[in-house]
């Protein structure tokens, strides 16, 4: 009878356990996803820059003053993670070439740019690739989140190139803000 007893409780002690340990795994779920969206929101609070547009009335000289220090204060240092807003700026100027990272796979689910150059970053030919580009034109680099670009500027840095950008938080920061392919 002492035994079934202890078995009984054993069992019931082991019911109690699993269910502690799933209702501490769900509310770990819950705050991971949580900061994810936190982390989504505060992506979307993010500043989208002025598109130069003309105001109702005429500005006046110090307000063309403090537009012309506020852009040279913005210019990202040249291999600099930027925002996708600064990113689509810098994109629409023509200045720059766009390069994707990211895997084949990944760019068949859509692309930043849509005449991005493709190189792939896990690619065994990837470094010499990017020697074969004008390393005075200036480029753009994204991925997926924002790491390999980030990982592939460094080594643009090194191989001589003068200046490239990375887009941070990659193709999921630019679909966070609502941005479609250019």
């Amino acid at each position: 009878m002492k035994k079934i007893i202890i078995i009984l409780l054993f069992i019931i002690l082991s019911v109690v356990i699993v269910r502690l340990i799933k209702s501490n795994v769900a509310e770990n779920n819950v705050s991971v996803e949580n900061q994810n969206r936190e982390q989504v929101n505060n992506m979307e609070k993010l500043p989208v820059e002025s598109d130069g547009g003309i105001g109702d009335g005429a500005p006046n000289l110090n307000d063309l003053l403090a537009e012309e220090q506020s852009v040279a204060d913005s210019k990202p240092k040249n291999f600099s993670a930027i925002s996708p807003q600064t990113f689509k700026k810098l994109y629409e100027t023509g200045e720059f070439t766009a390069i994707d990272v990211r895997t084949p796979e990944e760019i068949s689910q859509g692309k930043v740019i849509k005449d991005a150059l493709e190189i792939d970053f896990y690619a065994a030919d990837f470094q010499e690739r990017l020697e074969k580009l004008d390393k005075n034109k200036k480029y753009l680099i994204n991925c997926r989140s924002g790491s390999r670009s980030g990982e592939a500027i460094k080594l643009m840095k090194d191989m001589g190139f003068k200046e490239v950008y990375d887009l941070s938080g990659g193709i999921i920061a630019w679909r966070s803000v609502g941005f479609k392919e250019l």
